[in-house]
C-alpha cells in the first residue's frame, strides 16, 4: 500500500545565492550568507516567540534538483570523495534524493514585522533564491547537539583554499562595500570561494558566480584562486537593450 502526501510551501527564500553554482554544500560554511523568508497573513503570527532562539532548522525543497531520475537514484558521488566514489544516497547530503527535501541549520539574525507580515532574516544558509520552505523549527541545543557523534566518511570539515584579490578587484570591492553598506562582503566572497564551488571534474580557468548583488569573477589555477572583478547587478529596467 502506497501513501502520498502533498505540502504547500509557507514561503520562498530570497538569498545571496541567485543560482546553484557557488552555493555551499552545507549550511554554516559561509556564515555571512544572508537570506530572508517572508511570511504573510496568518503565518506571520506563527513566529511569535521565535525571537528568543539564536538558530532555527529550515525544511525546504531542492526545487532545482528534480530531474527525471533524481528520485530513483540509490547512490550518490559526494564531491568530498572526489566525485568518483559512490555511497548510498541516504548516507550522503546529495540534493538528488528519494524525496527532494533539504534540512539546514541557520542563524536567526532577527525577525522583522510590519502590517501583518513577518520576515525572518537568516545567516549561513545554503539556499538559492526562490527555494520553497515547508517548515521552520527552533534549534534546541540540549536536544539537537549530540556529544561524541560520529560522521562516517565526512568526519572532517571540507578543505579550504586561499582566496586573493587582484588590485582591480580590491578597488571594486571597496566601492561595493561602500555602496551597499555590507562590511562583510569580502568575507562572504572569501568563504564562498575558499570552498572551491566547482564540481570535482571541472578544469582550471575563468569562472563567475552571483554572490549577493554582485557577479564575482575569478581565475582558478590549481589551488590558486584569484578574484579578478565584481560587477553589480543591473536592474532589469536599466538593462541595456540587445
Amino acid at each position: 500500500m502506497s501513501d502520498s502526501y502533498s505540502f504547500e510551501p509557507i514561503g520562498r527564500l530570497k538569498s545571496d545565492y541567485a543560482e546553484k553554482f557557488a552555493v555551499p554544500r552545507q549550511s554554516g560554511l559561509v556564515p555571512e550568507a544572508r537570506s530572508e523568508l517572508a511570511l504573510e497573513g496568518r503565518l506571520a503570527a506563527s513566529v511569535d516567540g521565535l525571537e528568543g532562539f539564536s538558530h532555527v532548522w529550515v525544511l525546504f525543497v531542492f526545487h532545482l534538483s528534480q530531474g527525471k531520475s533524481a528520485g530513483r537514484l540509490a547512490t550518490a558521488r559526494p564531491p568530498r570523495l572526489g566525485g568518483r566514489k559512490r555511497v548510498g544516497v541516504l548516507a550522503s547530503r546529495s540534493p538528488f534524493r528519494p524525496n527532494p527535501l533539504g534540512l539546514s541549520l541557520v542563524r536567526l539574525e532577527t525577525v522583522k514585522r510590519s502590517r501583518g507580515r513577518a520576515v525572518l532574516v537568516l545567516r549561513g544558509g545554503d539556499f538559492v533564491t526562490g527555494t520553497p520552505v515547508l517548515d521552520v523549527k527552533p534549534y534546541l541545543p540540549w536536544a539537537d547537539s549530540v556529544r561524541g557523534a560520529r560522521a562516517g566518511w565526512a568526519a572532517e570539515p571540507p578543505p579550504r583554499q586561499k582566496v586573493r584579490f587582484t588590485r582591480e578587484a580590491s578597488v571594486q570591492l571597496r566601492a561595493a562595500e561602500a555602496r551597499s553598506g555590507r562590511k562583510e562582503l569580502r568575507r562572504l566572497i572569501v568563504n564562498a570561494l575558499s570552498l572551491d564551488p566547482r564540481p570535482p571534474n571541472w578544469k582550471d580557468g575563468a569562472y563567475a558566480a552571483w554572490l549577493g548583488d554582485w557577479n564575482v569573477r575569478w581565475e582558478q589555477r590549481g589551488a590558486d584562486c584569484a578574484v579578478t572583478g565584481l560587477e553589480p547587478r543591473v536592474p532589469r529596467e536599466q538593462s541595456p537593450r540587445p
